[in-house]
């Protein structure tokens, strides 16, 4: 399920393909299974056009072709209580599996050669499809963020051991996955560097430019590519002057001097007299955690109202979405991200209300700087999220405001006119990367 769907029996050649309603029945009862399905909860996501009857009974159907298409043994089965599970014990569904890696880290390998593509890739979707394309969305973007993070995880294993091969391999398939990775783009300016290969450094930073679209890269990344290109550029000059020295036999006075010594620009420290944040993906607390596309979209607008700020610095938001869902400490995300600060948020959201908890934190210190909590009717969502990047903003802008020493003074007074003097208007979420 995990790439285009297959279904094979043993070692015999693959079986008939299913239609496409079997294949998104299968779907959802594996890729879902905290849900309780019924079958008038299927059939009003996959026949959510036809009258709830046309729908049970368009659902009894697909089930009797689903068990022809792949065999004798049932895959569904009817509970006490009429809601649909699959027989596990006669499947192996790789989507399951995957995440089962997912939760040993002794088996992330597993889970990463189990990631063959998006969910269902190439399924076709008509207009009489539309309510499980959202549904079939919504799980593509989590096991998309669930495998790069398994990729990032395992590249920066990679890099400890030192393995180049296979850290070139692995940042290559996290940008398969997700081309606007910045992370894996700066793995891979850093390994041509290595190389002293100027013209893939520069190709590389092109290639990132380009999958951020709106978005600038990182100052890392763009400082990363800068310090390289003095050096790389400096080195053929260095080279000639070194093979000069050789020939008036003080070469080995001169290989101090011009010998080629990389940069080392892992930890690229915060611009001078500039904050540095990175807003981390908000958590869904709301009962069920489906409220992804709410959650999500808060997240980005956050990171692009920020960005208008001036004289701060906001890490981009392919960067920061690697690390949702990661159980790590604030300080080891800090400094892999090149920041000083970090923004949490989680989110609670029932019919009546919505609940948003924020916390500013040092990443050098995992001490919290700030907290605040917005609770508003969610009566109207537009509105109230409108709302909510204004406030969550200035308030920011306050506790992160430079004064002459480089330190945020922690202010409010020293805010310059109000929220509209920035010129910001909120943006539409399909503007962001």
């Amino acid at each position: 399920m995990l790439g285009p769907f297959t279904a094979v029996a043993g070692g015999r050649p693959p079986l008939s393909r299913p239609g496409r309603k079997s294949i998104a029945l299968i779907a959802c009862l594996a890729v879902d299974p905290d849900t309780v399905w019924t079958r008038d909860r299927l059939a009003g996501l996959l026949w959510g056009t036809r009258s709830p009857e046309q729908g049970r009974a368009s659902l009894r159907q697909e089930i009797v072709r689903l068990r022809r298409a792949l065999g004798r043994n049932p895959i569904v089965r009817d509970t006490a209580c009429g809601e649909l599970r699959l027989c596990n014990d006669d499947l192996e569904i790789d989507v399951v599996q995957f995440r089962s890696s997912l939760a040993d880290p002794d088996r992330l390998a597993d889970a990463a050669t189990l990631y063959r593509g998006d969910l269902l890739e190439g399924i076709d979707s008509g207009r009489d499809f539309e309510p499980f394309r959202e549904w079939l969305d919504k799980h593509r973007r989590r096991l998309k963020n669930a495998a790069l993070h398994c990729y990032m995880q395992l590249l920066r294993a990679s890099m400890a051991r030192a393995d180049s091969a296979e850290s070139m391999r692995l940042a290559e398939r996290a940008l398969a996955i997700e081309p606007a990775c910045e992370e894996a783009h700066q793995y891979l300016i850093r390994a041509h560097a290595a190389r002293r290969d100027l013209h893939a450094v520069l190709e590389q930073f092109r290639s990132c430019r380009e999958a951020l679209r709106a978005m600038e890269p990182s100052p890392e990344t763009c400082r990363l590519v800068e310090a390289f290109k003095v050096t790389l550029r400096a080195e053929p000059q260095a080279n000639a002057d070194f093979a000069r020295a050789q020939t008036a036999g003080r070469a080995p006075d001169a290989m101090k001097r011009f010998a080629w010594r990389p940069t080392d620009t892992r930890c690229f420290g915060p611009a001078q007299n500039r904050p540095t944040i990175a807003v981390l993906p908000f958590v869904d607390l709301s009962a069920g955690h489906r409220d992804e596309s709410l959650v999500d979209g808060l997240t980005e607008e956050t990171i692009a109202a920020l960005t208008q700020v001036p004289d701060i610095l906001v890490t981009a938001r392919s960067s920061v979405m690697a690390y949702k869902g990661a159980a790590m400490d604030v300080r080891q995300i800090a400094a892999e991200l090149g920041v000083r600060y970090i923004l949490e948020a989680s989110i609670r959201h029932d019919r009546r209300r919505l609940r948003i908890n924020m916390r500013l934190i040092d990443g050098q210190t995992g001490l919290h700087l700030w907290a605040e909590s917005f609770e508003r009717p969610s009566s109207d969502l537009m509105s109230v999220r409108d709302t909510f990047i204004r406030e969550s903003v200035v308030r920011l802008q306050s506790r992160l405001q430079v004064a002459p020493n480089g330190a945020p003074t922690g202010s409010s007074r020293q805010i310059k006119g109000t929220f509209t003097d920035l010129n910001y208007s909120t943006p539409h979420r399909g503007t962001t990367t």
